[in-house]
Formats: structure tokens, C-alpha cells, sequence
């Protein structure tokens, strides 16, 4: 199962009701002061709705590239995600380096590639959170970072945090673009499994393409100002982790349902 916690359409910022209905951590690890900073920090249509509410745009019209019939059609419950196979994470810093993203992918014995999204966080907040997080998985996957706005640092933590080098990788260019053409593929031949979760179905709604090299290599960007693709570069990332990855038997496979902290994933 996984679950999202939003408050309701509509509601205003400041409303403290709404605001604990929203984030479970409120007001005890969140307290008003951070929220009040997020506030002035994000002054984009629907910025604040989105990253503190968790209200997203219900009337986003944008000429994407991802046909989003196929994409809700490769939708499933959480009751029917794969549980076993191997396990790859994936971290995106979005390029203005104000956000990150993290997502998982597993790839099980029979059938299409599955993917989570496991939520985007401001960089105003730090990452103290996700080392920890990732430092006690390590074991079940390997990990992937992308971003010169924090990849380097963030394997650097990992490291002190006691994961091993080796388990760590920084994404190339080259991989960067295969791992996006190898999505829009696996989207368009009905190869991929993911769970319907609004964040990430926002990010495919939005999703365009910018170019990456000279070659004709492309990644996500939003086509809408208030757009954001971080969710959606993750799980691109975290799924062409799994499928580049060879196979493990023991060690780096995952069986039965994995938790993270107040967020309750299926495969993760």
C-alpha cells in the first residue's frame, strides 16, 4: 500500500486544520515556522499547494510527450505491485538545485519493470533524511545519483554514512539519455508497472523534452512554468538502474512489502 496525504482543495495556506491534515510530522517535526518558510520560498502558481499541501493541479493542459492514456493504463493497486526481484534507487537534483527526488525500481523474475516515486523534497530542508534512508538499504539495491546540483555530495554522505563506494553511481550523459529513451519506450509498449500516485502522474502530465548533448539525446523538462519532472526523472533513472543491472541471487533482492518512515511503499 501506499499512501499520500493531502489537504483538501482549496484550502488556504495558513489554515494550521489543514496544515496537520496534510503533514503527518505537523506540528511536532514540522512545526508553522518551517511551513512559513516554504511558503516565501515558493512563490510559483500552485508551488506551495503542491510541495506542502499536497494539492495538485487538477486542470494541467500541456502538449506532453507521454501519451497519458498508456501511462493510466499501466496503473496499478498497490495489493497487485511485484514484491520480489531486484531493487535499484534512484536520486534526481533537479537542475535549479532547489529540489530532489527519489524514486525505487524492481525488476521481478516475470513481467515489466515496476516503479515508485518516493517523493520530492526542497534542498532548503537538506538531505539528512534520504542518507539515512538510503544508508539502510544499500544492501537491497544499488543507488544511482544524478545532478551536479548535489550528487557528488550526496555519495560523499552516503559514504561517511557507512555505504559502501561500489554501491554508489554517478550517472553518466550517456546513460542520462538512454535511461529517458528507454522510458518513453517502456511506456509506449506497455513494458512498466507503477503505482497511481498524483505527484508522479503531475510530472508525466508535464513532461516535454530538453535536449542533453549534441547527438540527439533529450531528457524530461516541464512544458509549464509551474510544471515539475523530478519525480518522473527518478523513476526514469531508478528503472534504467534495474534493467542495466545484472541480476542478483541473494544479496540486493527484495521479498515482501518495505516501509519508509511515515510513507508506506510497496517495493521500497
Amino acid at each position: 500500500m501506499y499512501v499520500e496525504f493531502s489537504a483538501d482543495p482549496g484550502a488556504k495556506w495558513d489554515d494550521k486544520a489543514q496544515r496537520a491534515k496534510a503533514n503527518p510530522s505537523y506540528p511536532l517535526r514540522t512545526n508553522d515556522k518551517a511551513i512559513n518558510r516554504l511558503h516565501k520560498l515558493l512563490t510559483g502558481p500552485g508551488d506551495f499547494d503542491r510541495e506542502a499541501l499536497g494539492i495538485w493541479d487538477s486542470d494541467t493542459k500541456t502538449p506532453g510527450i507521454i501519451n497519458l492514456d498508456d501511462w493510466d493504463d499501466l496503473a496499478m493497486a498497490a495489493a497487485d505491485a511485484p514484491t520480489n526481484g531486484s531493487l535499484a534507487y534512484a536520486v534526481k537534483f533537479s537542475a535549479d538545485g532547489e529540489r530532489v527526488g527519489a524514486a525505487v525500481a524492481l525488476r521481478p523474475d516475470d513481467g515489466p519493470v515496476h516503479v515508485e516515486a518516493l517523493g520530492v523534497s526542497l534542498m532548503a530542508d537538506g538531505t539528512a533524511p534520504l542518507v539515512q534512508w538510503l544508508a539502510e538499504r544499500w544492501r537491497k539495491g544499488h543507488i544511482v545519483l544524478d545532478g551536479k546540483a548535489g550528487a557528488g555530495d550526496l555519495a560523499n554522505e552516503l559514504v561517511a554514512a557507512g555505504v559502501p563506494r561500489r554501491r554508489i553511481h554517478l550517472v553518466t550523459v550517456d546513460e542520462a539519455i538512454t535511461a529517458h529513451a528507454g522510458m518513453l519506450r517502456a511506456i509506449q509498449e506497455r513494458d512498466l508497472t507503477h503505482l497511481a500516485q498524483p505527484g508522479l502522474d503531475a510530472a508525466v502530465r508535464a513532461a516535454g523534452k530538453r535536449k542533453i548533448g549534441n547527438a540527439g539525446g533529450w531528457g524530461w523538462a516541464s512544458t509549464t512554468p509551474e510544471g515539475d519532472v523530478t519525480s518522473l526523472d527518478a523513476v526514469t533513472l531508478a528503472r534504467h538502474a534495474v534493467v542495466a543491472g545484472k541480476r542478483p541471487t541473494g544479496q540486493g533482492r527484495t521479498s515482501g512489502n518495505r516501509t519508509s518512515g511515515n510513507r508506506v511503499g510497496v517495493v521500497a
